[in-house]
């Protein structure tokens, strides 16, 4: 019963915290504002512009579209939700109030990554849903016939699904190693701090001579599972001499999921052994 409340209180507060509004909201004004300045373009110039409308606003494209734009910033929004969930409770000095009313500690930051995994889901869901909705009334303004204009889309969705299962674990890891850095830090701002700069950095390790250092980087097992599953020849042949050899991607799956487990053992580790107070 009181796993529940706690859920149920986590949930609340997710959905009441005004940075992940402004998240949200920020995710659907970009397609908003894409949307509308390719119909008002189309509406008025009509030629290459409705031609173009007719393309872009077909459907599954406006769901490749979406993914593409929380592709692009799933990363730093899942940095910037982990670390004000987090860190939050140290600047309001609330770690104190709540951990003694449940007991374990183990339990109380799992179901806050319970609840960012939910939060996630539902940015995926409605920034999607949004977004094909948008296209769709831009098709019925236009008076557009998109679907005739088709090409067989299953190789396009299921890219798409992979992109979406790629973004998914980016955020997961970059999100936990933000949580890390935040209990480390005790604080919103250096938890922002230290996921940014650890996503730049990890992204850039490709440059690392050392391959055996960059064999052990689940960020470029990351980008090693993208090319393969986005079958990018190019990028497999930059991962390829970067790992000095190449790596199936089971291997790169395995790695990935034994870091993401390894970073949140030694968080829930850190977590119930340090001090609850706010960084000073």
């Amino acid at each position: 019963m009181l796993a529940w409340n706690l859920f149920k209180a986590e949930l609340l507060k997710t959905r009441k915290m005004s940075i992940n509004q402004v998240l949200m909201i920020i995710m659907n004004i970009m397609g908003g504002f894409f949307y509308l300045s390719m119909i008002i373009m189309a509406k008025v110039y009509k030629g290459g512009y409705l031609r173009e409308a007719e393309v872009v606003l077909a459907f599954p494209r406006s769901i490749e579209l979406s993914i593409m734009a929380i592709s692009a910033f799933g990363i730093i929004i899942s940095i910037i939700y982990m670390a004000n969930n987090i860190g939050a409770e140290y600047g309001r000095d609330t770690w104190k109030m709540l951990l003694p009313r449940y007991g374990s500690r183990v339990s109380f930051l799992m179901t806050k990554l319970l609840t960012a995994f939910l939060a996630m889901v539902t940015l995926f869901i409605f920034t999607i849903g949004f977004w094909v909705v948008l296209s769709y009334l831009g098709t019925v303004f236009l008076q557009i016939n998109v679907i005739s204009e088709l090409q067989p889309g299953e190789k396009g969705t299921e890219l798409s699904l992979k992109m979406l299962a790629i973004t998914s674990l980016k955020m997961s890891f970059y999100g936990l190693l933000t949580v890390l850095a935040t209990v480390v830090a005790r604080s919103v701002v250096g938890g922002i701090i230290a996921g940014m700069a650890l996503s730049l950095t990890l992204a850039s390790a490709t440059s690392v001579p050392m391959q055996t250092f960059v064999r052990c980087m689940p960020s470029i097992h990351i980008s090693n599972l993208e090319m393969h599953w986005t079958k990018n020849s190019r990028g497999l042949e930059e991962i390829s001499y970067a790992f000095g050899a190449k790596i199936a991607p089971e291997i790169s799956l395995y790695v990935v999921t034994g870091a993401i487990l390894l970073i949140l053992g030694l968080t829930l580790y850190l977590f119930s052994k340090r001090d609850m107070a706010g960084a000073s």
